[in-house]
């Protein structure tokens, strides 16, 4: 924080994730912030808090971040319901059930909390994000060949890769803050522990092929390779949340365009700009009918999408995705 105590915290570092921090009580939580915040005031301290009951009941991060012990959680919770929504697994969500998890994950922080929710979709502790796309099992359960011997370790197909794309533009277009366990943005494959810890797939080195798990019931060989689409979907997302306060600071809202055909929409705004997110995650196409009061609006982003308009219809193909920016 401040290595060599001159009271220039600037060559020291300016947060900690801590682990398991449900297991510590949290009386020594508050005193360690009092600590921190003397040293810097600027400190961001973000806890883990997982499981209640392991793997059917998500820990309330609620009494970690009041403003007195954490500025924010690793926010799996938020995972849990939006991979119930894009990928459809076993434990999958409707458009209702998503939009109702997630005003009840984020309406009971304050804006500054809501903003600084570490919102990941994999880490040392989980499957890689793609992977936990292309295996429909219940969140964190049975999550690898060792206990699952049908879990599928290889590279995805492109309809899961599609599905896995909206979650991304979803994950760098809501509320919270996004976070990337490196490797998901070379687009590396991986099951939970310890699978994803493998080597960076790093565009200037050659690996071995990679085949199936001693415990897998299949069979398979693919080259590790550095997935250049994937990292340029990446960069796309991050340029578009850097493009606009709405993106990090702004409020959200949902928009219900077509809840029967489980299309999901929000709105993102700010002070002086207001954005239209818009996903069809389905696998036909869908007309879609914008609402009345809105007159004018460009595509600042676009995945899978194509404005074809007829009369009032918008046609959405399918696992698409558009940001509108609306200008009147």
């Amino acid at each position: 924080m401040d290595p060599n105590k001159d009271g220039n915290t600037n060559d020291g570092i300016d947060g900690m994730r801590l682990d398991v921090a449900e297991h510590v009580p949290l009386g020594f939580w508050r005193d360690f912030r009092k600590f921190v915040r003397s040293v810097n005031p600027e400190f961001y301290l973000v806890g883990e808090n997982w499981w209640t009951q392991w793997p059917d009941e998500m820990m309330d991060p609620g009494p970690w971040v009041k403003g007195d012990i954490f500025d924010a959680v690793m926010h799996y919770q938020w995972y849990k319901v939006a991979r119930g929504y894009f990928a459809q697994p076993e434990d999958k969500v409707d458009i209702q059930q998503f939009k109702s998890g997630m005003d009840s994950l984020f309406q009971k922080f304050p804006e500054y909390t809501k903003r600084s929710m570490m919102n990941l979709i994999s880490s040392h502790d989980s499957p890689r994000f793609i992977q936990s796309f292309l295996n429909l099992n219940k969140y964190k359960f049975n999550c690898k060949p060792q206990e699952d011997s049908s879990y599928k370790t290889y590279s995805p197909d492109g309809v899961t890769l599609h599905k896995a794309k909206l979650l991304l533009l979803h994950q760098f277009t809501f509320v919270g803050s996004p976070h990337i366990w490196n490797g998901d943005e070379m687009g590396m494959t991986g099951a939970d522990d310890p699978d994803n810890r493998k080597p960076l797939t790093w565009p200037d080195i050659n690996f071995e092929p990679e085949t199936q798990s001693d415990f897998s019931d299949y069979t398979y060989s693919e080259q590790p390779v550095f997935n250049a689409s994937v990292f340029q979907f990446y960069q796309s997302i991050i340029k578009l949340r850097c493009s606009s306060k709405a993106f990090s600071n702004g409020n959200y809202e949902f928009e219900n365009i077509s809840d029967e055909n489980n299309i999901l929409a929000y709105y993102r705004s700010s002070d002086d700009e207001k954005f239209l997110i818009i996903f069809n995650n389905n696998e036909n196409k869908t007309s879609i009918r914008l609402p009345i009061n809105i007159v004018g609006y460009e595509v600042v982003f676009a995945y899978r999408f194509i404005k074809k308009e007829s009369g009032k219809l918008i046609d959405f193909p399918p696992y698409s995705a558009v940001v509108f920016k609306i200008t009147e």
